[in-house]
């Protein structure tokens, strides 16, 4: 499991945060910062949250983040990236069941983003064995995106599971297609196939 965007390393003041803020600059990967809606709130104490928000993972304190991030969500109730980010660090801690309500809350206030679709299905499958609910989330997002090589190779592990080689098989051609050099699908099939070095040569 990883949070697919992750917090970046800078600290900034209180005054740099109002920057970083008004300069719609990313906090969490995103080409926007999800956190912009911050800055409709003009009050010093949001702004302190703001730059507390940065810090903590600057620091890399898992439950000073869960403390952050739950009082935004209850200041500012609605916002998906809020509920994503809180299932990212509860992963971190182990707790389970709190990760998968809110990965749950974020795909549902927002179904139609592939990210938050993607770790509540990797959730649901590598850490919770639900391979039936984690399969459907994942066919959902190949329909939207035929060539989500995140979805491509979760099929794959699945099928590989399941004993239905073939089908894995043809998930890790089509990764390969798609990304000759992912390591990933290389060490799958690798494993798995006797004939693997034909397979990866020819991509």
């Amino acid at each position: 499991l990883k949070w697919r965007h992750e917090l970046q390393a800078d600290e900034p003041s209180r005054t740099e945060a109002l920057q970083l803020v008004s300069n719609d600059r990313a906090i969490c990967g995103h080409r926007h910062d999800p956190y912009a809606f911050l800055k409709l709130a003009a009050a010093p104490e949001i702004l302190d949250l703001y730059a507390e928000l940065t810090q903590a993972r600057t620091q890399g304190d898992p439950q000073k983040l869960i403390r952050i991030l739950e009082d935004i969500d209850r200041q500012f109730p609605g916002y998906p990236v809020v509920s994503n980010d809180l299932g990212a660090v509860y992963c971190q801690t182990g707790e389970l069941e709190k990760a998968l309500s809110c990965y749950r809350r974020a795909h549902e206030r927002d179904s139609l983003n592939s990210n938050y679709a993607k770790n509540l299905a990797d959730l649901l499958y590598f850490a919770m064995g639900d391979v039936e609910s984690a399969a459907s989330i994942y066919r959902q997002v190949l329909e939207s995106d035929p060539n989500d090589i995140e979805a491509l190779l979760a099929f794959a592990h699945i099928s590989q599971s399941m004993g239905h080689n073939a089908d894995a098989q043809y998930f890790l051609a089509k990764v390969l297609e798609l990304d000759p050099s992912n390591e990933n699908a290389q060490q799958m099939v690798a494993a798995h196939s006797p004939s693997a070095g034909a397979l990866i040569s020819t991509k």
